[in-house]
């Protein structure tokens, strides 16, 4: 089997045979590079997705400072109220004097 098939490249022309081997090198080697490079694309990919998800998430949320400023002013005003409330339910239990 081996003999027919010696016998057939033995009769084409020495070029085509070292052109028909060097792209089956350059084959070989071109599907190792994507087979290296798959993996890191991939991720290369997601970190890119990740990126656009997180800098739209950014821009859609509130002011932080601003944010801040109005927990701050509701705080004073729940806090105020409380100790409205605190100073009114004492000054109940005083009186009428017993």
């Amino acid at each position: 089997m081996m003999q027919p098939m010696i016998q057939a490249l033995g009769k084409l022309d020495r070029r085509l045979l070292q052109g028909i081997a060097l792209l089956l090198v350059a084959l070989m080697a071109f599907e190792g590079w994507i087979f290296v490079l798959r993996k890191p694309y991939a991720e290369y990919q997601k970190i890119l997705a990740t990126r656009v998800a997180l800098s739209s998430a950014l821009k859609n949320a509130p002011d932080q400072s601003s944010e801040l400023g109005k927990m701050a002013n509701e705080l004073k005003q729940l806090s105020d109220k409380l100790s409205g409330e605190l100073r009114l339910s004492a000054s109940d239990d005083k009186w009428p004097p017993r």
